[in-house]
């Protein structure tokens, strides 16, 4: 009698990837664009580099002073904000571009004698139906960083995320922070709603920060084993469990990797077999 092939997941491993222990100098923006450069030589670099919005929707940039390629402060409030074609994108306030219709432009920025880096702005005419946050809600804990992705539903069809083009903001500011991408910083024990405007639509999002990075007491994944068939495809959950008795759904917050050779696992926790095995 012929024997079923299957695939048995022996273990799986993570690693908890802890956003909050950044060096306290990382501000999200561009690193160290010349590393070579003279100590004594200072450079204004905004970013992102290369964007694209659709017509009547905003995009957030950042600008920061870097010597001999270091960062040395942000100047995104107080530098000078320019497009190539001002009757199309203008600056209502620093580093949020706003646009009128379709077409390119090239951004840059000046500050205190220094003129930026050129970054070029793509304007297209898709119309936006709707925005979704994801996830719609999530708990988190101080001295981890909490993503959120902002997706644009097009009237023409299609999606595209859009967490970079628009402008994030935190209800509380005392329980978080957002920067320009979605990435959350919690601050305090509590609770918050994260907002999102693109393209004069806006939606949030809700936050809780349930405790302290301090307060886990063990990190569990779910299933712990299982059988699988070759090309199965199989979601896996990671949960810290804290001193508290609060419990963390971390899955999308730690890294994934297998100890089955010829296996995958990507970082949302899905495993897929690619290998065989027989039954002994």
């Amino acid at each position: 009698m012929m024997k079923n092939k299957f695939i048995t997941l022996i273990s799986i491993f993570m690693i908890l990837f802890i956003s909050g222990c950044k060096n306290n100098g990382d501000t999200g923006l561009l690193e160290n664009p010349d590393s070579g450069a003279d100590n004594n030589i200072q450079q204004l670099v905004i970013s992102p580099e290369n964007s694209s919005i659709v017509t009547g929707g905003s995009q957030t940039y950042t600008a920061a002073i870097f010597q001999g390629g270091t960062f040395v402060s942000d100047v995104t409030k107080d530098a000078d904000w320019a497009s190539s074609d001002a009757d199309n994108v203008s600056f209502d306030e620093p580093g949020v571009a706003k646009s009128n219709y379709e077409g390119e432009v090239t951004i840059t920025a000046k500050y205190n004698g220094l003129t930026s880096n050129t970054s070029t702005l793509t304007i297209s005419d898709k119309t936006v139906a709707s925005i979704e946050i994801v996830p719609i809600e999530k708990s988190t804990l101080v001295g981890m960083t909490a993503n959120f992705i902002a997706m644009a539903n097009f009237m023409e069809g299609g999606r595209e995320d859009v967490s970079s083009m628009g402008t994030w903001d935190v209800e509380n500011d005392s329980i978080a922070s957002v920067d320009n991408k979605g990435e959350v910083t919690p601050l305090s024990v509590g609770d918050s709603q994260i907002n999102f405007t693109y393209s004069g639509i806006s939606v949030s999002a809700q936050l809780h920060v349930v405790g302290d990075i301090t307060e886990v007491d063990s990190l569990t994944i779910t299933p712990k084993q299982i059988l699988m068939t070759l090309g199965d495809r199989v979601g896996f959950n990671a949960n810290l469990h804290l001193i508290t008795g609060e419990t963390v759904h971390v899955t999308d917050s730690v890294e994934w990797s297998s100890s089955l050779p010829g296996t995958m696992i990507d970082q949302s926790g899905i495993f897929i077999s690619q290998v065989e095995g027989q039954n002994a």
